[in-house]
């Protein structure tokens, strides 16, 4: 979670705690891509748009520029125009929520977003599976065995 205003971490560290998750907090956008430069990618990243010295739409692109475009980035807001909410999704966030965050809806989102992540990851690695027995399988065995006549 990216928010430079504690009682908002608070809130979220909270809520996502309860629901078995780890939060790793960070206050500003560079302290954000620090921890992300030093540690394994997390499931999710929960992105304030409004912080001091660099805003959530810098750290986005900072995201979508060095770390895999599946890494899911919700944006979480004040900001309610469309505009504002047009800008971070033309930058790439997977959604956009505003505050004050609604948690069950907040969970929702958060949960549908990882769950779409692995799904995508599962079907990357089936085709890479059915790419690598393509080339070591004979084609007429593998057609068998995919018809399931073996």
């Amino acid at each position: 979670s990216v928010d430079d205003d504690p009682v908002n971490q608070m809130v979220i560290a909270a809520l996502f705690e309860a629901e078995g998750w780890t939060v790793h907090q960070a206050l500003d956008g560079f302290e954000a891509l620090s921890f992300m430069a030093n540690n394994p990618s997390p499931d999710v990243v929960l992105l304030d748009v409004m912080m001091p010295g660099m805003s959530g739409y810098e750290v986005l692109q900072v995201l979508r520029r060095d770390y895999p475009p599946d890494l899911p980035v919700i944006m979480i807001s004040a900001k309610v125009s469309v505009e504002d909410k047009v800008a971070g999704f033309n930058m790439f966030c997977t959604d956009y929520q505003t505050k004050p965050v609604e948690k069950d809806e907040l969970l929702a989102r958060v949960n549908t977003q990882v769950v779409l992540r692995y799904m995508n990851e599962a079907v990357v690695e089936q085709r890479l599976n059915q790419e690598v027995l393509r080339r070591l399988i004979p084609r007429s065995v593998l057609h068998r065995v995919m018809a399931g006549t073996t």
